[in-house]
């Protein structure tokens, strides 16, 4: 095992260039995918918001589409990093043929070649997944400082900006100024984001990405030492 794993470092780092680069798109994806769920995630509780305040049933609607646009945008990043990860590792591999048929010249076997290429992949997905959290930890605040610009600019394009203007309003309140107070507090306590919502996805997303990429290097590896012709004499 430990020879595997001194091979796989090894090759990693020959090919430094590759490994970066999915470094890289995988860290990127796995933010994106992360943002995306924590926005769908805060809209949730604004309705629940709306909804124990007795907002209208068409404002209610109108944020549930956005969960459908989130949701939307979700898939479709699913589906750009399954393109993206197939593309780099399509040079990828090609770039690695001449190393393949050594290590097929050299008698290791394609369950061999496929299994160091899937430790590699893994350790750079282990990286990846280790830079993103660590940068969600140390960038907290600015992180959900993100998260509510993001989902506030998205109100700005559409009616739904008057939702917190309702919502003042239906509060029942003696007086103007307690109206406001209760405003304050709900608009507090929307922007206590904490930790444990930003990573409550995080590992289903993690999985996500690990399952494509894993599937997607050892398809792309199968082909190539297929394509390896090697004889041996027994």
């Amino acid at each position: 095992m430990l020879k595997s794993l001194h091979y796989a470092f090894a090759d990693l780092y020959y090919y430094k260039k590759s490994t970066l680069i999915t470094t890289i798109m995988f860290s990127i994806f796995l933010l994106t995918l992360n943002v995306i769920r924590n926005l769908i995630d805060l809209n949730k509780f604004w309705i629940s918001q709306l909804a124990e305040y007795g907002s209208e049933e068409k404002m209610l609607q109108s944020y549930q589409n956005w969960n459908s646009i989130y949701s939307t945008f979700y898939i479709g990043s699913i589906i750009l990093f399954a393109a993206v990860i197939s593309i780099v590792f399509y040079f990828g591999i090609n770039e690695r043929k001449s190393l393949v048929q050594k290590c097929r010249l050299l008698g290791f076997s394609k369950m061999y070649i496929l299994k160091q290429v899937l430790v590699e992949v893994l350790i750079i997905t282990l990286v990846a997944t280790l830079i993103v959290s660590s940068f969600l930890l140390i960038f907290q605040n600015v992180y959900e400082s993100v998260l509510i610009h993001v989902h506030s600019l998205a109100e700005a394009e559409s009616p739904l900006i008057t939702g917190s203007l309702i919502v003042t309003e239906n509060i029942p309140a003696s007086t103007i100024g307690a109206d406001y107070q209760t405003a304050g507090l709900f608009s507090f306590d929307l922007q206590r984001f904490s930790l444990i919502d930003i990573f409550a996805k995080f590992n289903r997303n993690i999985a996500v990405l690990i399952g494509i990429t894993l599937f997607t290097a050892a398809l792309f590896t199968i082909c190539v030492v297929r394509k390896s012709k090697v004889t041996f004499r027994k």
